[in-house]
């Protein structure tokens, strides 16, 4: 049969676990009585030499995913959940409806919208992460940034969330890139990734500048403007050097090296601490 679902083999018109007698499969798929290294749940293998990290810290294991390689980050967005690896995996399990778990795929198994176990996220070309370092989830969207300064996100993109300066969803990551002017780049020297409901923010370089983008029609980009953006730009009514970011529903917040807070935003139910209910904040208040 080809309806068995990755990691059942077919055993006369049944889908059977052809695991069952060896430890559960982390990433859920087991190919002929072992557990595989998959991309995605594609039970596609991978290359010999991509998990050479993970299999040098799981040495004699079988398995590889959130289950026998140490978690080093985890983050919710809605009703999906991202964990990184020691490895430098990127990991989510939950409803895939969206394509919001970055492997591409909305059916896994048996789910017609959702995978109940992990399934690994890809770069471009179907190839793993392998030097994630941080994971953060908005309503619909997720990003990982990577060791070597890169950001990539995935997921849904109808006010730019996703950062490529492109405008369409995407069930794969694609790299965040920084607007200047006219001009465009990858980015490659973060050292922070946080998310909101439908923004995300990053900490950039040695200056530790934020820089913003997605949606921003209530100020919460701190560029001064009410304007969605789909790439970073620099939040210029936000302290630098910035030590601290945290993203709300419509609302952003920082902590200077100072240690002073500044807000930009929708400032419903006083959350940016203005006194003003339900003002739009552009520039904020010292």
């Amino acid at each position: 049969s080809t309806e068995c679902p990755s990691g059942l083999l077919c055993r006369t018109g049944e889908c059977v676990n052809s695991c069952a007698a060896v430890a559960r499969c982390a990433d859920g798929v087991c190919t002929d009585g072992a557990c595989a290294v998959v991309r995605g749940d594609a039970g596609v293998l991978a290359d010999a030499g991509t998990d050479a990290q993970m299999d040098a810290a799981d040495a004699g294991q079988s398995c590889h995913g959130p289950g026998c390689d140490p978690v080093i980050d985890v983050a919710i967005g809605g009703p999906r959940t991202y964990a990184v690896t020691r490895s430098g995996g990127v990991w989510a399990w939950g409803s895939s409806s969206g394509a919001e778990l970055g492997d591409g795929l909305v059916v896994h198994g048996d789910c017609p919208d959702c995978s109940p176990s992990p399934v690994r996220a890809l770069l471009p070309g179907g190839v793993p992460f392998t030097s994630a370092v941080e994971v953060a989830a908005g309503e619909g969207f997720a990003c990982a940034r990577l060791a070597e300064g890169t950001v990539w996100c995935w997921g849904y993109n109808g006010e730019g969330q996703l950062g490529d300066d492109g405008g369409a969803a995407s069930a794969v990551p694609v790299q965040v890139v920084a607007r200047e002017g006219a001009t465009t780049a990858a980015v490659t020297d973060a050292v922070s990734i946080v998310t909101g409901r439908s923004h995300a923010c990053m900490i950039r370089g040695a200056l530790r500048e934020t820089w913003c983008w997605g949606q921003g029609r209530d100020g919460q980009l701190g560029t001064g403007a009410q304007l969605d953006s789909g790439a970073a730009v620099r939040a210029t009514a936000l302290p630098a050097p910035t030590t601290q970011l945290a993203l709300g529903y419509r609302h952003t917040l920082a902590r200077g090296a100072d240690g002073s807070v500044l807000g930009v935003g929708h400032d419903d139910c006083l959350v940016l601490g203005t006194g003003a209910p339900d003002e739009i904040v552009v520039m904020p208040l010292a």
